[in-house]
């Protein structure tokens, strides 16, 4: 019998030996794969900084325009502090893929603007209606319009506009741009296409022409991502990986007055991992069929005793109470009080949940605590609200506050029993 165990210990280890062999070289192999990807990131962002001047509360872009390195097949990112839109390049859906709708709409006629990079732009939108309200904006645009071409890039931006609306197709408030083809539009005009949501639908990457329409985002986004750094993301569209690489752009105070992003795809990583996963699999297989009777039988003339180890249990903390006040905008754990910025969305938030413990909240209840309309992305305005909760909390808990369950919100149930005694 104690041979027996024997074989099936020593079995059980060298399998968890190769197992472990397989996973630390595909993380080695991935990490090194996001090192080399980073450092090309980061030429990109420091041949961008190098482009792109700010000064005395002035852009220049004149060097960034000329430089035909930056943007390459890859997306990219320039955004001002203010929401002002200098690049973006393929954006990745569902990534700061976003445009003021009503700021659009206020170009119902055609207008010569200057933006805050000292570009001059014609410019003309024309509302999209369905069920008989406007749902949507079509924005075209030509950059460095001659004022003795102005009649005729005029009918180039009408024609452009008839034609985005004719491949459009309406379903009910959704729009379909999957028919728009942006070849067969002059090249000298640019277009997004945007919805009453503030999402951007579709917009045409030319290369051999500036694609950076006049349009503005949510500063708020911006404000978002300035402490990002390095994450890896995904297309909400097509699903593929992007590793991104977000640094902000300073003034001569160093206040941040902008931000750059670069991104590039890594599912061949994933797709070079599974695949080196597999092979190092079969090969692992193959080896112990042929080598482990010898082994085994080597190891059993070696070892004379095998005593189980006590399995050690790592301690947790694990608070004794927890409750929320309202009037010192603080979430206490313990004796711990950390802040709430009063009229926020994480204090309006803590307040909803903490009001009814034990219920599960909707995303629109939510939400209209919060004082907004609920619209398509007002999921992620909650979602993230929870995520930086439980930031602050974790460290003092080693567990989630707040949890995600069947698209509602609650508070984790392993704390419900701490606050009965808590002071709401």
């Amino acid at each position: 019998m104690k041979r027996r165990s024997i074989s099936t210990s020593l079995i059980a280890l060298i399998l968890l030996g190769f197992l472990l062999q397989i996973i630390v070289s595909s993380l080695i192999l991935y990490n090194l794969s996001l090192n080399q990807t980073k450092k090309y990131l980061t030429r990109t962002v420091d041949r961008v900084r190098e482009d792109i001047k700010y000064q005395n509360g002035k852009w220049d872009t004149s060097l960034y325009n000329a430089d035909g390195t930056v943007p390459d097949i890859n997306p990219l990112y320039i955004i001002t502090s203010d929401g002002f839109v200098i690049e973006r390049w393929k954006p990745i859906h569902g990534f700061l893929d976003i445009a003021e709708f009503s700021r659009l709409l206020a170009y119902s006629k055609p207008e010569t603007i200057t933006t805050i990079t000292n570009e001059h732009w014609r410019i003309l939108s024309e509302p999209i209606v369905g069920n008989n309200k406007v749902i949507g904006v079509i924005t075209v645009s030509a950059y460095k319009p001659e004022q003795s071409d102005i009649d005729q890039i005029d009918n180039q931006l009408h024609q452009t506009l008839q034609e985005i609306q004719s491949d459009l197709v309406i379903h009910g408030e959704n729009i379909d741009t999957s028919k728009i083809d942006a070849r067969k539009f002059p090249y000298t005009i640019t277009f997004q296409v945007v919805n009453h949501f503030n999402k951007l639908l579709i917009q045409n990457d030319n290369t051999t022409s500036i694609t950076r329409s006049p349009t503005f985002i949510d500063s708020s986004y911006v404000d978002n991502q300035l402490d990002e750094g390095q994450t890896v993301i995904q297309d909400s569209k097509t699903r593929k990986h992007f590793l991104t690489l977000t640094s902000p752009i300073y003034d001569t105070k160093h206040s941040p007055v902008g931000i750059i992003v670069a991104a590039s795809p890594i599912d061949t990583f994933y797709e070079f991992n599974k695949n080196y996963s597999l092979v190092l699999l079969l090969v692992t297989s193959i080896l112990l069929i042929i080598f482990l009777p010898f082994i085994v039988r080597l190891v059993k003339q070696q070892l004379l005793i095998i005593r189980e180890s006590t399995a050690t249990h790592e301690i947790k903390q694990f608070p004794k109470r927890i409750f929320f006040d309202r009037k010192l905008c603080k979430l206490f754990i313990d004796e711990v009080g950390i802040t709430i910025p009063y009229a926020s969305n994480q204090y309006y938030f803590c307040d909803v949940l903490f009001s009814k413990p034990t219920k599960r909240w909707e995303v629109d209840q939510i939400i209209e605590r919060f004082g907004d309309d609920l619209r398509k992305d007002s999921w992620r305005k909650v979602y993230d609200t929870m995520l930086n909760l439980n930031k602050k909390v974790t460290p003092f808990t080693h567990q989630k506050l707040f949890i995600l369950r069947n698209r509602t919100y609650q508070i984790n149930p392993i704390f419900i029993p701490l606050l009965s005694t808590s002071k709401m």
